[in-house]
């Protein structure tokens, strides 16, 4: 009888602090953290961003349907910009100046998207086919959607703002390879997309995904030291840079890469 008086009592104190607590009142900081202290800054604060602009030169087609995933596409791209470049940059000193982007909706068949320039060097526009668009709506969830959408845009941000080597032969693959890399470590693409076989010098997905394998088994900062090596070697060649930045040949790397799948 008397453990279960006392129980009871304790039960009682238990609902008693529990009911009169203030939890509108903020938990104390730890002893040594001073509430008032701000974070460090980011040096990313200091990165200026271009001039943006959205135009959809299909509003009254198919690209009417981009502003049902996205009510806000400059904010849009103005997230991707920073995504993009925190990932191919250490320091915003390194990013290539650019002026101005924009983001134009237009009716063309057979394409995706492509990055073109804006009537100056350092202005690009980024063109997203409505067609496409109206292919990736079917059987698709929004999210689904958005993530395909911004997986393209990552895509062709990443031409924006990457160093440029000739786009033929080696460069070529190594252009577009960089740019599916990018999408997928930004998390717009999925590992279950990787497959064996190929080559190298095939470019998207096949080579993106062989320059993020290098990242994870061989050195973590390959892809950035790729990007540098690509701007400083316009004629770019996979067999000198893979032995100037890894010490080893691209097809002993290649073979590696292909028995690890």
């Amino acid at each position: 009888m008397k453990k279960n008086n006392l129980l009871l009592v304790l039960l009682l104190y238990i609902f008693f602090v529990i009911g009169c607590s203030d939890d509108s009142n903020p938990v104390d900081p730890p002893a040594d953290k001073n509430p008032d202290t701000e974070e460090p800054s980011s040096v990313w604060d200091s990165f200026v961003k271009p001039e943006l602009s959205f135009v959809n030169a299909d509003s009254l087609g198919n690209g009417k349907y981009y502003t049902l995933y996205f009510d806000d596409p400059v904010n849009q791209i103005d997230t991707l910009i920073l995504l993009v470049n925190k990932i191919l940059y250490k320091d915003p000193s390194e990013v290539i100046d650019i002026a101005k982007i924009e983001l134009r909706i237009e009716e063309y068949e057979g394409g995706v998207a492509y990055t073109t320039g804006l009537g100056a060097a350092n202005k690009k526009r980024i063109v997203f086919s409505s067609d496409y668009l109206s292919k990736i709506m079917q059987g698709k969830t929004k999210r689904e959607v958005q993530d395909e959408i911004n997986g393209v845009l990552i895509h062709e941000m990443t031409h924006v703002f990457q160093q440029a080597c000739e786009y033929k032969n080696d460069g070529w693959s190594c252009i577009e390879g960089i740019a599916d890399a990018l999408r997928y470590l930004s998390g717009a693409d999925k590992i279950t997309r990787r497959h064996s076989g190929g080559s190298y010098t095939d470019g998207y997905t096949t080579t993106g995904f062989f320059i993020v394998w290098l990242m994870e088994n061989k050195d973590s900062e390959f892809l950035y030291k790729l990007n540098q090596y690509a701007g400083k070697n316009y004629d770019f060649k996979w067999s000198s840079a893979a032995y100037s930045l890894l010490d080893d040949s691209i097809e002993n790397l290649w073979t590696e890469y292909q028995d690890a799948l």
